[in-house]
């Protein structure tokens, strides 16, 4: 069996193994919530921990976001999240703000 014969059974195309044409490890790749829009939902979510009756659900904190860019508080360049991502950011910080408290909780004793 000559080398030739075996570059034309090989199934893959030539380069499939350099770097640049990996899928892989294109993870945290994609779209981040401007730090701007990150500020303001921690501070809508803690002003709902301190006032139960001011709690926001991602919709309401949409709402807002929009309401701040449309009367200049917040950049027009700045692209509003989804409600679903809004959503999942509020999961991930509810989460990181227990776990924090429980850390300050067990430093105390």
């Amino acid at each position: 069996m000559s080398i030739c014969s075996n570059v034309r059974e090989f199934p893959l195309l030539c380069g499939w193994a350099l770097k640049h044409n990996q899928k892989y490890g294109k993870k945290g790749s994609g779209k981040r919530i401007a730090s701007q829009v990150i500020t303001l939902l921690e501070r809508f979510f803690l002003e709902g921990n301190v006032h139960k009756n001011r709690r926001m659900n991602g919709h309401n904190m949409r709402d807002k976001l929009v309401e701040k860019q449309e009367s200049g508080e917040l950049a027009q360049d700045i692209e509003i999240p989804e409600v679903s991502t809004i959503n999942n950011w509020i999961t991930r910080f509810a989460a990181k703000s227990k776990k924090t408290l429980s850390e300050q909780a067990i430093d105390s004793f």
